[in-house]
């Protein structure tokens, strides 16, 4: 075997390892699909932003399905920093909005809050209509549990405009 092929090999371990937690992923089996996603992020220092991606956003998965919050986020701010620097004002936004209903959902109103502004400025910024209205409809809800009815109005008047 040359010595370019087993790199090349190499290089698929992150990827296999994430497609193995994945599966696990799938199957509901949380525990395996951590252990193998865990040791992806070994393997994957030269990864490919996407595989880099795939699994923090896996991991971000696992801890949102077993409720623990803070792990869930950091994983998923770990999936930010790599969309930020592909550049992916899609998945940025996405992402943002995602960890917004985490916050949101955990009762961290003001967290959640800051994300959805960034949510919004994305959107604007890069013309993602629906970033848009989902910004302005997640805040708007935000408001109406912060018994804000104002504010929350405001909001959804935004969102209707916005498409």
């Amino acid at each position: 075997m040359t010595l370019a092929k087993k790199h090349e090999e190499i290089q698929l371990i992150p990827e296999i390892l994430n497609n193995l937690g994945a599966n696990f992923l799938l199957l509901e089996e949380l525990e395996s699909a951590q252990d193998y996603l865990k040791l992806a992020i070994n393997s994957a220092e030269r990864a490919s932003g996407q595989i880099k991606f795939s699994i923090f956003n896996n991991l971000g998965i696992i801890f949102k399905r077993k409720e623990i919050i803070d792990s869930a986020l950091f994983y998923y701010d770990k999936t930010y920093q790599v969309i930020k620097s592909e550049g992916n004002s899609t998945l940025l936004a996405q992402n943002l909005n995602n960890r917004g209903n985490l916050l949101k959902n955990a009762g961290r109103y003001q967290e959640a809050l800051v994300l959805y502004k960034e949510l919004e400025r994305v959107a604007i910024d890069n013309n993602l209509t629906f970033g848009i209205f989902l910004a302005q409809i997640n805040t708007s809800d935000l408001y109406l549990k912060l018994q804000q009815p104002d504010l929350a109005q405001k909001y959804i008047e935004a969102a209707e405009k916005a498409v």
